[in-house]
């Protein structure tokens, strides 16, 4: 998800505020499935994805 604000200045400059959010639900997204099926450890997650990330930033253009 992404937010972004403008502000005008004169002459066609702007500068823009954003806020962005990875994994905004925060939801755990399992991965590094063993497909090795001879394994007893066969389709089981070995790690997960990172967790809820935000981020802002600003941007002047001229």
């Amino acid at each position: 998800m992404r937010a972004t604000k403008a502000f005008p200045f004169a002459d066609h400059h702007r500068m823009e505020v954003f806020l962005e959010t990875f994994n905004l639900t925060n939801h755990v997204n399992l991965s590094g499935y063993n497909g090795n099926m001879n394994t007893t450890s066969f389709l089981i997650p070995s790690s997960a994805r990172p967790a809820r990330q935000i981020q802002w930033g600003l941007r002047y253009s001229f």
